[in-house]
């Protein structure tokens, strides 16, 4: 068990049931979570390192333990009985609407006795509904709906992903030839280049430069082989962050040769974690082979035939498709439109800075149907790569941003059916993204005739052949 309680101020019987009322066991300072030293202030007694807590309770990409404030958590809760009680018309909220708000849906300023109040008084400065048509929402997620979690982030005090997190020392324990922080210790410095080199080189990848790398090096093979890379990968960064806290606290000498033994013996320990099919291929049997893994079930590949169609007379056609380098990353998006014969009748590509993929996708399409409805389109056919981006269209469920550009389009004489494609039928649209992917946020390029960079559009009729 992870969890430990520690008591001060009362003697050690009531410590004790306090810790049976949690049934967590009892501890004392100092103690050592995931590998970090914790020891109370004390100036006559020497100590290791003295951890503020403000630093370390922020997320691990911040530099610190992940560990959640009770304060952040308590307030995150109180916001969400605030949501509630503004939102619903349960007869619970609307009594305390009736108590504790004013008709213009301010909080009361004089006294009232309550244990309610004290706790709602910070959220003062949340936006009061108006007596219009207007709705309350909430900023700090994509539907527009309050989380808890949202609250926490909102909360709680950011810091930068560099130089930040615990009072360490100002050289590396590893190699001591620079400042230390998380992202030098997993990423930098020289002995974890050595570490990742070797674990890339078991699957012919070039050295891993950073997380987002991990994460998008394997797109292109077997879920297996993508599940053991992730896998050997995650601990590889584990190791190494528990091998450098034991340096630091333990005064023990590095050892590359004993580290990488680890990580193949965590890896073997670990593939009951490994669910995915293999590809009938010798790159995959090595995989397997390099950590000692039994084989999984060999997935045979299966072809699907594709055929492109047109529109009905008088329909125009779109193909649209949204991509961002990182997800989320710099973004673009691209659409081409057709009429009936096939003909080429309008592009356009720009750029969305910094978004995640699904907003590009549903960009692609709300940007498209803008230019169709000012350009007096009546019937529309819209052909998008994205399941996700259909389906949010087709159920109105969409971030809350885009409610009201697409509540326009709705509103208006365009008459539009969304089909899913594959990239296979769309490898036009697919050019466009990655054009519009490359240029800054607003920056746009429309194309009134077939662009030079397209050198073919899909052909009506002819089998396209996909592999899944």
């Amino acid at each position: 068990m992870k969890s430990k309680v520690f008591v001060g101020g009362v003697n050690e019987g009531r410590k004790q049931q306090i810790a049976d009322d949690f049934n967590f066991p009892l501890s004392k300072m100092p103690d050592k979570y995931l590998g970090v030293i914790l020891q109370p202030g004390e100036s006559d007694t020497r100590k290791a390192i003295t951890l503020k807590w403000d630093k370390v309770c922020v997320p691990l990409e911040e530099g610190g333990l992940g560990i959640k404030r009770l304060e952040i958590v308590n307030k995150s809760f109180l916001m969400k009985l605030l949501w509630k009680l503004l939102e619903s018309e349960a007869e619970w909220a609307v009594f305390m609407r009736a108590k504790y708000f004013t008709d213009n849906g301010e909080l009361k300023t004089s006294y009232k006795k309550s244990s309610i109040l004290p706790g709602l008084k910070w959220l003062e400065e949340l936006p009061i509904l108006s007596t219009g048509e207007d709705k309350r929402i909430w900023s700090g997620t994509m539907t527009g709906e309050f989380t808890v979690k949202s609250a926490v982030e909102c909360i709680r005090t950011h810091y930068d992903k560099k130089g930040r997190g615990y009072n360490l020392a100002s050289k590396c324990y590893m190699y001591a030839n620079d400042s230390e922080n998380l992202e030098h210790i997993l990423w930098n410095c020289n002995f974890s280049q050595i570490i990742r080199k070797w674990l890339g080189s078991m699957f012919l990848f070039l050295n891993p430069q950073s997380y987002e790398d991990v994460m998008t090096l394997t797109g292109s093979k077997s879920s297996a082989v993508q599940e053991v890379w992730i896998l050997s990968a995650s601990i590889t960064m584990m190791e190494m962050w528990f091998l450098r806290n034991k340096i630091a606290f333990e005064e023990i000498r590095p050892d590359i040769g004993t580290l990488k033994r680890k990580i193949l013996k965590f890896t073997k320990d670990n593939e009951l974690r490994i669910t995915g099919k293999m590809w009938d291929c010798s790159y995959d049997f090595q995989v397997f082979r390099n950590f000692d893994l039994k084989n999984r079930p060999v997935r045979r590949l299966q072809k699907m035939e594709l055929k492109f169609e047109l529109p009905c007379r008088n329909q125009i056609m779109v193909c649209c498709v949204g991509v961002s380098r990182g997800n989320p990353g710099v973004a673009g998006i691209g659409f081409i439109t057709r009429n009936h014969e096939g003909y080429f009748y309008f592009a356009e590509v720009r750029g969305l800075g910094i978004a995640t993929t699904f907003i590009a996708e549903l960009m692609a399409v709300m940007c498209d149907t803008e230019w169709d409805t000012k350009n007096g389109v009546q019937d529309l056919i819209i052909k998008s790569g994205s399941k996700a981006a259909v389906t949010s269209f087709l159920t109105g469920k969409m971030p809350w941003f885009l409610n009201s550009r697409w509540k326009r389009i709705k509103n208006s004489s365009l008459q539009m059916k969304f089909v899913h494609c594959y990239k296979e039928v769309n490898f036009t649209a697919n050019a466009l993204e990655k054009r519009g992917a490359g240029l800054n946020k607003g920056e746009s390029q429309q194309y009134l005739m077939k662009p030079s960079f397209l050198k073919d559009l899909e052909v009506p009729g002819r089998t396209y052949i996909r592999s899944y």
